[in-house]
């Protein structure tokens, strides 16, 4: 991962958001602890690596379109109590596998 300019596309919770990056137009999700606070649709945002627990790019366009669909179709209240639980795991547990989070929205839908 690299230090990018991101414009803000959603945010999901204080720690989830949809992203796409200035410089090559990538639409990213991206995850780390409080890096959604205070943020609005449409604002121009610089994210260091650190801030930057997970990204995730998807690259092929039906799960893309799966992603967007799931989480709109969700309540994004229940999605940010979902992610405080995964990171207060992760905490405990160590690191956990990178995909409960798309796992996580399927469950819920």
């Amino acid at each position: 991962m690299n230090n990018h300019n991101y414009e803000v596309l959603m945010v999901m919770n204080n720690n989830v958001i949809l992203t796409k990056t200035l410089s090559d137009s990538k639409e990213k999700v991206l995850i780390g602890k409080g890096i959604g606070f205070g943020l609005k649709k449409g604002k121009t945002i610089y994210l260091p690596d650190e801030k930057i627990e997970k990204a995730f790019v998807t690259k092929e366009l039906s799960m893309k379109d799966e992603f967007y669909r799931l989480v709109q179709e969700m309540d994004i209240n229940v999605m940010g109590v979902c992610e405080e639980i995964i990171h207060m795991a992760q905490d405990e547990l160590g690191e956990l596998n990178s995909h409960i989070h798309i796992d996580r929205i399927r469950r819920m839908k």
